[in-house]
């Protein structure tokens, strides 16, 4: 009799670990549909509107290059990479393959470290890199322009800023990748594929009032609009790897109830079949 209040223990269990793994689903698929839409719009209109923004940029470059080539001035070249992750677990796999990219990028690198996201922070330092890195607390989700002020400045004085986040795909699909956000490459845009215009460097264009005025404006709300939109897009990432997770996690659950119900069965069919032998026995000691 112990080991059938012991089989039905673990099925309480089991069926209690279902019904939380169901109901982080049923919320992470609800956040899902309440974000998608407007991630996936704002996307397409963010990516079209980097591709002045490296215009803009490309030209200023050009024109800054001629100017200190003629003056002789030597120039500095700070980059600097930020890893978005999550601050609570739970997520699936896409934490890991975000910071592996991530990891793997800043290898035998010189560049400034900025990690938000509790979780990362933790398995950053689990590396024991001996690299000194910058955090920034910022929530997973209803995020607001006064969350990234502080880091948006800081990162803002970057010549370069690489940015390593999970990109929502397809419910079953939800990629690591990188972007550049200082406008060194269209958004979303990879340097080894960027297109004929934009590698032109004979391109010429008209700048009202003055080119440098256009890029200091672009600068800082270009800046704040890709953190905002790569951290929602991270965040639209997250609930679709956990709801891909939660789903294996269903699935396993269930496989281990029924291995438990069949033990139950079979133990029911021991117990009963040694009753029916006691009975026997009984019947044939009073013959």
């Amino acid at each position: 009799m112990a080991n059938k209040q012991l089989i039905q223990e673990d099925l309480d269990l089991v069926n209690t670990l279902k019904s939380l793994t169901q109901t982080y689903q049923e919320i992470s698929v609800m956040r899902m549909q309440k974000t998608r839409e407007k991630v996936l719009k704002t996307r397409s209109f963010l990516s079209s509107l980097s591709e002045i923004f490296y215009d803009v940029k490309t030209t200023y470059k050009n024109q800054v290059a001629k100017y200190i080539k003629n003056k002789d001035i030597k120039t500095s070249d700070r980059k600097a990479v930020l890893l978005l992750s999550a601050n609570t677990k739970l997520y699936g796999d896409i934490t890991n393959k975000v910071f592996n990219l991530f990891l793997n990028s800043i290898k035998g690198k010189n560049v400034e470290i900025f990690i938000v996201g509790a979780l990362g922070k933790e398995l950053f330092e689990q590396q024991q890199l001996h690299k000194k890195y910058s955090y920034y607390p910022v929530p997973d989700s209803n995020i607001k322009v006064e969350d990234l002020n502080d880091l948006v400045k800081t990162i803002n004085g970057f010549d370069a800023v690489d940015i390593f986040y999970g990109q929502f795909q397809s419910i079953l699909n939800q990629e690591a990748v990188t972007s550049n956000i200082t406008g060194d490459t269209p958004f979303l845009v990879q340097p080894d594929v960027i297109s004929p215009l934009h590698s032109n460097p004979d391109t010429k264009f008209l700048f009202e009032p003055d080119l440098e005025k256009i890029l200091h404006s672009f600068e800082l709300q270009m800046t704040t609009s890709l953190v905002k939109q790569t951290l929602q897009e991270s965040e639209l990432a997250r609930h679709g790897s956990r709801i891909t997770a939660m789903e294996s996690a269903i699935q396993n659950i269930e496989k281990t109830a029924r291995g438990l119900q069949s033990s139950q069965r079979k133990l029911d069919a021991t117990i009963e079949n040694e009753d029916q032998i006691g009975r026997i026995a009984g019947v044939t000691l009073w013959q």
